[in-house]
């Protein structure tokens, strides 16, 4: 392998890093908004259910940014599961459905 592709090889695998880097970082973000909201209306987030679930791009003010939508389950009382939803574009919440109700952060 010559120069150039030592260069290219080593720039995929440092993007590939930084990509997966940042996925987890988001996640991160949408476990503690998913423990605080739960919190919040009295229900139990189920422990390792957050997960991505779909990932868009959007072009916005000559900007790509990702719409991340995050999956995770809670229960009313221990022994029910619900499913419930939580939007991210860029590093900001844009929806949060608990209950199949639709809450919208501007």
């Amino acid at each position: 392998m010559n120069n150039l592709g030592h260069l290219i090889f080593f720039t995929v695998i440092a993007a590939i890093l930084v990509f997966w880097y940042i996925q987890t970082k988001h996640r991160e973000k949408s476990i503690i908004i998913g423990k605080r909201l739960c919190r919040e209306s009295d229900l139990q987030l189920l422990d390792e259910t957050v997960s991505l679930s779909s990932i868009k791009p959007i072009f916005h003010n000559m900007n790509i940014l990702l719409v991340r939508t995050y999956r995770f389950e809670y229960s009313h009382e221990g022994s029910d599961r619900e499913h419930g939803k939580i939007c991210l574009i860029g590093e900001q919440v844009r929806w949060v459905e608990i209950d199949n109700e639709k809450t919208w952060y501007s």
